[in-house]
């Protein structure tokens, strides 16, 4: 599971793998302006991050408050989606999917993300930074889905 957001001067994540947390940080290369180009960047860095950090990634979800993130996805029961006209958002797909794994997108309001303290105070250019954390994983009950039958959409 990974918890993600981005802000102005770089992107922060919060990873849970069998048992374990982390928290990865890093700046941009460069200033990223818009909110529509920065969310879908800090998600696909998280996922190459995780790839560095674990080898293979297997069944995934990603938490997020940028909802063209998690509208966008591709369907699980039918492989429809998980493309965009938006260069960004096709880059987080192709970092994202990988034949024969269950991905999923989750959306998380703005103020409950917690991935939002770790993408701040970030310096343009800063290299990623990972360090071990104790925090509970949250039950993916707690996110919206749209495309699952156990949540409904709360895209406001």
């Amino acid at each position: 599971v990974i918890m993600v957001d981005a802000s102005r001067d770089g992107w922060g994540a919060l990873v849970w793998r069998h048992g374990k947390a982390y928290e990865l940080a890093a700046g941009w290369s460069c200033t990223i302006r818009a909110s529509a180009h920065a969310e879908p960047f800090a998600a696909a860095c998280a996922i190459e991050a995780c790839r560095k950090m674990f080898g293979t990634i297997g069944n995934a979800a990603v938490i997020s408050d940028h909802s063209a993130l998690v509208t966008a996805q591709r369907r699980w029961e039918s492989a429809h989606g998980g493309f965009s006209a938006a260069y960004p958002l096709n880059a987080f797909f192709e970092a994202f999917y990988e034949e024969g794994k269950r991905r999923d997108v989750f959306f998380v309001d703005g103020e409950s993300n917690l991935a939002d303290g770790p993408s701040r105070g970030n310096r343009l250019g800063q290299e990623m930074r990972t360090r071990a954390i104790d925090l509970a994983m949250p039950s993916l009950e707690a996110f919206t889905c749209p495309f699952t039958e156990r949540t409904q959409p709360r895209m406001g």
